[in-house]
Order: structure tokens, then C-alpha cells, then sequence
């Protein structure tokens, strides 16, 4: 089951746990509810088990894999 989400009103370009997090924030000094928060989440996690579903059934080794981070190569 897939949650619309709201638009992410940030700055940054990158979205990431502090941007989320920034965002849930704004969302509820704006008087939104704590669910805004929720579907990000849950989104989040549906997208890494569903990347974790397709690593395994092309046979890739996924035992510890807790986490994902994308960074950009220019620091």
C-alpha cells in the first residue's frame, strides 16, 4: 500500500533524515497533522524493503543491510 506524500517544502536539495525531519517540523508549526510525519516514514521504509525485495531475487546478499545513504561525491 503506497501513502501519497505531501510536498516537501525544504531549502536543501537533498532530502534526507534532517531534511525530513525539518520538514515534519515546518508541517506541524503550520498546524498539519503528525501523520504528515508518519507517511514519510513509512514510505521510507516501504522503499528500502522493496529495494531489499529486488536485491534478493536477483540473487544479490542482503543479510546486512540496515541503512541507506546517498551522498554526493562533491564535499
Amino acid at each position: 500500500m503506497m501513502v501519497p506524500l505531501p510536498a516537501l517544502r525544504s531549502t536543501k536539495k537533498r532530502i534526507g533524515k534532517k531534511t525530513i525531519l525539518r520538514s515534519a517540523i515546518e508541517a506541524e508549526a503550520y498546524g498539519k497533522s503528525n501523520d504528515f510525519f508518519n507517511a514519510i516514514l513509512l514510505s521510507l521504509q516501504l522503499n528500502l524493503r522493496a529495494m531489499i525485495s529486488w536485491f534478493i531475487s536477483n540473487q544479490y546478499n542482503v543479510a546486512m543491510v540496515n541503512e541507506l545513504q546517498f551522498k554526493d561525491t562533491k564535499i
